[in-house]
């Protein structure tokens, strides 16, 4: 039996893209046979999902302190301290798997002193994060010690093209094994178009910059269609008084939070998915590919990791992410609809849970694993 350490930084309990991703790699390897693991991570504000997946599985569960709000670079730091210490108490095992996240130097003391392999996992271009979180002397610290972490990795595992490019430059050589997040096939399956009066485009997500919400809404003020938004977050007072004081000819409903079982009947009264994010941002929103499991069209960036939705026809992409090529894809989206030409899709589900679903998401590792230690 594979005796294997699952470390995570991140706050499980959160229902951003880093604690479901946290959470979901979590269960697919608590959910194998034949893996004995150990799971290190930050104490959860509330994490009915976790408790569930622990009394289910019964693995070894250790909390580290609790992480009072994310990107704090301190706290980070505090808690390698902690983590030597736990990590000493493990001892020897076959392999430890964790996700790169700044400021981490005790998983490499814990690798060379018990002799025990990195199998690393790159969710984002952690250079980046780094320059949000912190500057000054703390930037070339963290810079390094990203670097080391993935250096030291007797495997990497990006979560998307660009991030293997980053992994693969700093290990000068093209060995990292590029495995995208997944989904939750149980939970994410199509339902039932219902009909809508005229077309309507569906968010779910946090209000963040990076999602492109206000160029949306300026975007499509002057057309009569419908958004549903589900969510909340920072850019949400703002959008609703945007909406209260201009005058709208669009419909835009704020839905607030929803349980993820519930979203797979809010995707069928929506036409199209809005999916799009800053082409600055560096990471792969999970739910784009929640939205094409449900075999929802999707409205997203260009971006090399999503050519696939416009060669499949299974969405549309933007180049610029500016108010009038929005409104003018939403113009012949409308059109469409009017016309009674816009579809939903039929082959995104499987080609998603084909290539990106959380059951498969363990077997290459576990494969990399299994052949290190005969």
């Amino acid at each position: 039996m594979l005796r294997i350490v699952y470390l995570t930084v991140a706050d499980i309990s959160g229902k951003n893209g880093q604690g479901i991703y946290a959470l979901k790699v979590l269960e697919s390897f608590a959910a194998r046979e034949n893996v004995d693991i150990s799971v290190i991570c930050p104490k959860p504000r509330n994490c009915s999902e976790l408790r569930n997946i622990h009394q289910k599985y019964k693995f070894d569960l250790i909390h580290l302190a609790q992480k009072k709000k994310d990107r704090n670079v301190i706290w980070h730091f505090l808690v390698q301290i902690q983590l030597i210490y736990v990590l000493a108490r493990m001892g020897r095992k076959d392999a430890l798997v964790y996700s790169l996240k700044p400021m981490m130097f005790a998983p490499i003391l814990y690798s060379r002193i018990f002799g025990v392999p990195i199998y690393l996992l790159v969710e984002g271009l952690g250079e980046k994060s780094i320059y949000i979180i912190t500057k000054g002397l703390l930037v070339k610290i963290g810079t390094y010690l990203l670097h080391l972490n993935i250096k030291c990795a007797s495997k990497v595992y990006p979560a998307y093209i660009s991030a293997k490019q980053w992994a693969d430059r700093i290990r000068q050589k093209k060995d990292s094994t590029l495995i995208y997040c997944g989904v939750d096939k149980k939970v994410f399956s199509p339902l039932p178009k219902q009909k809508t009066e005229k077309l309507t485009i569906g968010f779910v997500g946090s209000f963040r910059k990076i999602h492109l919400l206000h160029q949306l809404f300026k975007a499509v003020q002057c057309l009569d269609i419908r958004l549903l938004l589900v969510g909340d977050g920072a850019e949400k007072s703002g959008l609703e008084q945007l909406f209260n004081s201009e005058k709208f000819k669009s419909g835009i409903i704020f839905l607030g939070k929803m349980e993820q079982k519930a979203l797979p009947k809010f995707y069928s009264k929506c036409d199209v998915m809005w999916a799009a994010v800053d082409t600055n941002h560096w990471g792969i929103p999970i739910k784009c590919f929640e939205y094409l499991a449900c075999n929802k069209k999707v409205i997203y960036t260009y971006k090399e990791d999503f050519k696939f939705i416009a060669d499949n026809k299974f969405g549309f992409l933007l180049k610029r992410n500016e108010p009038d090529e929005i409104r003018s894809l939403v113009l012949t989206l409308k059109q469409k609809f009017e016309k009674g030409l816009l579809k939903g899709n039929t082959g995104s589900r499987a080609y998603v849970l084909k290539r990106m679903s959380w059951d498969m998401f363990p077997e290459i590792i576990l494969d990399d694993i299994l052949e290190a230690v005969k």
